[in-house]
């Protein structure tokens, strides 16, 4: 059985006129620029996309789900222990139909709602299952994660940490929200193996 930690959760929530269309482009150049891959090993992030229409079709809620790996630096896939985790589930409640305003000269067709972004980072060690269900090697791998692998896996959470601060940011930034990079210093501890 694979083990998570479960590092944070950042939250965004924004109520204004926006492109979700736009949102997604972003998020999605983010991801491949940070060389995320999805479950599968490709860039088909989306695992859950659903909407329901309301109030005769004029409002719309819907859910979106992206999830995402990635392989620490130098790492081969086949012979990675650890990976990290980006879970990001995004609630969109607002008009069904887009409005048009005019940008610099431009019509440009916006949504008008409430934007719900939640980014949890994991950590997941032993994802493939190899060492719990080998007999000595599973008794090994307790003493490995917590006592040899202990620092290394805390910097691994550190990073991981950074990343999702910087996604985060890259989602302010794209709602001209303030960014908080350069003020926040970490010190939760994380859940789970610790």
């Amino acid at each position: 059985m694979r083990d998570f930690i479960k590092i944070t959760e950042l939250k965004i929530k924004v109520k204004d006129k926006f492109s979700v269309a736009d949102l997604l482009k972003d998020l999605n150049e983010w991801l491949k620029e940070n060389h995320y891959v999805d479950l599968n090993g490709k860039e088909d992030y989306e695992t859950l996309y659903t909407h329901a229409l309301k109030s005769g079709g004029s409002f719309l809620d819907s859910w979106l789900w992206w999830r995402c790996v990635k392989y620490p630096e130098g790492t081969a896939k086949k012979t990675a222990y650890l990976r990290y985790r980006l879970n990001i589930d995004m609630h969109y409640l607002g008009d069904a139909a887009e409005t048009e305003v005019v940008h610099k000269g431009k019509k440009v067709k916006l949504n008008r709602g409430e934007m719900s972004i939640t980014i949890t980072p994991t950590v997941e060690l032993d994802f493939r299952n190899e060492w719990k269900n080998k007999g000595l090697a599973g008794l090994f791998d307790e003493i490995f994660k917590k006592r040899l692998y202990k620092k290394d896996i805390g910097k691994h959470i550190e990073f991981l940490i950074l990343e999702s601060y910087r996604l985060q940011n890259m989602f302010k930034q794209f709602f001209r929200l303030e960014s908080t990079a350069e003020k926040e210093t970490v010190s939760q501890p994380p859940e789970g193996l610790m």
